[in-house]
This record gives structure tokens, sequence and C-alpha cells, in this order.
């Protein structure tokens, strides 16, 4: 058991020295929207589109936990603003 709490530990102590640990689920899914006006099928973020903003600082560790609703495979493309 000591093991186990000392590499807590340690582990803690690094997110607060190197950064922390930013977390986000993003549930994608494939619905009707019409952000032109035009109805169609497209994808939304969390029921958003665009979708949300993800606040990350610089040091952080990212974890992205993806549930993929779509009707077919697809892949995350971002973009970071300084």
């Amino acid at each position: 058991m000591k093991p186990l709490y000392i590499s807590l530990l340690v582990s803690s102590l690094a997110s607060v020295v190197l950064g922390g640990v930013a977390r986000f689920n993003l549930d994608l899914t494939w619905e009707i929207g019409a952000p032109d006006g035009v109805e169609r099928w497209m994808v939304f973020v969390n029921k958003q589109f665009p979708g949300p903003t993800l606040h990350i600082n610089q040091g952080d560790h990212v974890e992205l936990t993806v549930y993929n609703h779509l009707p077919f495979g697809t892949t995350l493309h971002a973009h970071g603003i300084q």
C-alpha cells in the first residue's frame, strides 16, 4: 500500500510543478442543424456547433475522452490561441 501512496504523492507534486491536468469529455453526435439558415446533417460536440472552447494552460497535460456517436469514424483537429 505504501508504494501506491508514494506514487500518488509524487504524481500530485509533479502536476503542481509542471502544470495541471485538463480533462474534457467530448460527446460527438450527428444531428440536424442550420448555422446558416439551411437545415442539414452536421456534427455537434456536446450538443453545440461550433464545439465548446477548451481552456488549457501552458504546461498542462490534456486528457480527452471522446464518445463517438456518429454513424462513421472520425478524427479530431484543434487550433490553439496564444
